[in-house]
């Protein structure tokens, strides 16, 4: 399974408004089982998915989605 959180929102300001925020989130890949194997299948599952997703967030626009770390 997988769990995700936010780490980090840093808004990157332009004279008196957000012009955008820069945020982190950490998406862990979890197997129940003792297999090195299916921890990796589930990460390149995510990793998949999210690289370059074109993500539908109400009230924000995406720029890009990159794997950090």
């Amino acid at each position: 399974f997988v769990v995700f959180n936010q780490v980090s929102r840093n808004p990157l300001w332009t004279m008196r408004e957000v012009a955008m925020e820069d945020m982190t989130y950490q998406v862990q890949a979890v197997t129940t089982g003792g297999s090195m194997k299916a921890a990796g299948d589930i990460a390149a599952a995510v990793d998949a998915v999210l690289s370059d997703a074109a993500l539908s967030v109400t009230g924000y626009g995406t720029r890009y989605v990159r794997r950090a770390g």
